[in-house]
């Protein structure tokens, strides 16, 4: 590892121990202003990010915005990402669902129970949109058996904060790799997250996704195909008032046996929620790099 790739990985696990410790210290109600505080100063010292932010966003809505308006927006996406850490700090300190209560907001939970059964759980899909570490949350504080299938974070030591956030409310943390473990949890009822918008090194497609090709993980499809699991689409997305809002929105019904297919309708559903919440999106992340 070089000189230069070492500092930034001690920078940003030290950094995260920091916002931890002022997490403590902050009361939940101050998130939102300390949040906007953070976004304003990562805006205007973070160039590179900044940098991709802009190209993505043209890349997504073409001309949809003039120059000025993709600043705004950048601006408002730091402010986000802000106010989100600060959220996820905060959620060390919730133990019972009343603490989020006047944060959390749920629509169409009935989705979600109607179609989940003790022996037969259900592949939940949404993108890296508003805060989902809170619906993680809010979901196993609500008594539901919920599992996450995610990448392990590059630096152990900031793995291990993660899973401090997640185990407290006794989420399953299953490796991206480990797809026998994730259908031994499905198949006792567990609620399976998964977040697969972005471009990773696992296996996929090329799929338009805001009309340029995107590599894709089929590993979603695959696994609803190959267990008969079905999969419910959800978001959820910070509004004015600084509630989390969780909305379960569609329940693929339909029988797929195309990995490419079923793929592309739940990336299509998921460019519809980037496009009503573009400010809570991940556009950092180089969503169409080649792998």
């Amino acid at each position: 590892m070089t000189f230069k790739k070492r500092l930034r990985k001690e920078s940003a696990y030290y950094a995260l121990l920091l916002f931890l410790y002022l997490g403590y210290l902050f009361p939940p109600g101050f998130t939102l202003l300390f949040g906007r505080v953070l976004g304003h100063i990562a805006f205007f010292f973070l160039k590179k990010p900044l940098r991709k932010m802009r190209c993505h966003i043209r890349i997504a809505f073409k001309d949809r915005f003039s120059s000025e308006e993709i600043d705004l927006l950048c601006l408002r996406n730091f402010e986000h990402w802000g106010t989100t850490l600060f959220e996820v700090v905060n959620l060390l300190k919730v133990h019972r669902i009343e603490d989020l209560k006047r944060k959390v907001r749920v629509h169409n939970i009935e989705l979600l129970e109607s179609n989940l059964r003790s022996d037969r759980g259900i592949i939940l899909l949404t993108p890296h949109l508003g805060n989902w570490e809170v619906t993680a949350a809010a979901l196993s504080l609500f008594g539901y058996k919920f599992a996450v299938l995610a990448k392990e974070v590059y630096d152990l030591r900031l793995n291990n904060v993660i899973l401090k956030v997640r185990g407290g409310r006794k989420i399953i943390n299953i490796p991206r790799d480990s797809i026998i473990t994730a259908i031994k949890y499905l198949k006792q009822g567990y609620i399976l997250g998964i977040l697969p918008d972005q471009a990773t090194d696992v296996s996929g497609i090329y799929i338009d996704f805001f009309g340029k090709p995107a590599y894709t993980p089929t590993g979603p499809a695959k696994l609803s195909i190959k267990t008969g699991i079905p999969i419910l689409l959800f978001y959820n997305y910070r509004d004015s008032l600084g509630r989390i809002n969780i909305v379960f929105d569609k329940f693929i019904e339909k029988e797929y046996s195309d990995e490419e297919e079923l793929t592309k309708v739940w990336s299509r559903y998921f460019e519809e929620y980037i496009t009503r919440y573009p400010e809570q999106w991940v556009w950092m992340h180089e969503r169409w790099k080649k792998i």
